[in-house]
């Protein structure tokens, strides 16, 4: 049995007491959204000209119980809250996912092979880099228009060397180890030795800053949306709702304010989740 003082080192050692309440925060918000696929307490694009102006906690002249208010048409905000979580969580899953692909791949195989792929890639990296990720999400919109899709992938376009970066330098480091030298000297093909040696040491590596850049994204898609760069309406998302407040502030704080308070709560809680992972798959 271990003691009460192992208990709380190995608690804090391993990242728990990040990963708990992070992993509570962000999973009620996405519980919340998955929710609104099936269910929400009023119709989430319904105006109401009754329920105008009802502050959180409120009651609406029908008789009706809103709990985080509703906004300038009436609509009430804990379900569109709900439901713009659907659109901001797709498109930041989508870039995050096509960013750690890419970022992996080309990651491992640029330290793999080095030579002049590994100069070529670093010279792109840099260039990217050089370049505002505003800039490049602007360029892409204009040329393909905006949607989910094309908002995703720009998004992946500008975040993935990030992932990039982490990904070729721990492959550096596996490279060197004496399992890689010796898979070469028993013949191992190349194939072999990135899939079955390499990546599955590179990839609690990818986990890890995958799931810090879904904050990222989901900061990078509301400011886009508050921008009006972003999904254009009638589809919600955090960050539109934001902008559509914005002219109700003095009046209605709530409009702008509960969906900004819902990415804040997202984007502190994958950190901390993020950070978690990375203190417990740093032990042995």
């Amino acid at each position: 049995m271990m003691s009460k003082a192992k208990k709380i080192a190995w608690f804090r050692r391993r990242g728990m007491k990040k990963l708990i309440p992070g992993g509570l925060l962000v999973g009620i918000i996405v519980l919340g959204t998955l929710l609104s696929l099936i269910w929400t307490p009023y119709n989430p694009n319904a105006a109401d000209l009754r329920a105008i102006g009802v502050g959180p906690l409120g009651t609406d002249s029908a008789g009706c119980f809103h709990v985080l208010g509703t906004d300038q048409l009436g609509r009430d905000m804990l379900s569109r809250v709900m439901v713009g979580g659907q659109l901001s969580l797709l498109i930041a899953i989508l870039a995050v996912f096509c960013s750690a692909l890419i970022g992996t791949v080309l990651g491992v195989a640029s330290a793999y092979y080095e030579g002049w792929f590994d100069h070529f890639m670093g010279m792109i990296v840099e260039v990217q880099h050089s370049i505002p990720m505003l800039l490049i999400i602007v360029l892409v919109l204009t040329l393909f228009g905006s949607s989910i899709w094309v908002l995703a992938g720009g998004l992946a376009i500008s975040e993935w060397f990030s992932i990039f970066r982490q990904t070729r330098a721990k492959t550096l480091v596996q490279k060197k180890q004496d399992y890689t030298l010796a898979a070469k000297v028993l013949g191992a093909s190349n194939a072999r030795i990135i899939f079955a040696h390499l990546l599955p040491n590179v990839l609690p590596t990818t986990i890890v800053f995958a799931t810090l850049l879904i904050g990222t994204v989901i900061l990078a898609e509301a400011g886009l949306s508050f921008l009006g760069l972003g999904v254009s309406r009638p589809y919600a998302t955090w960050g539109r709702m934001v902008a559509d407040g914005q002219a109700n502030m003095n009046t209605a704080w709530w409009i702008s304010t509960i969906p900004a308070i819902w990415i804040a709560g997202f984007v502190i809680g994958i950190n901390l989740l993020g950070d978690g992972i990375r203190q417990v798959l740093r032990m042995e």
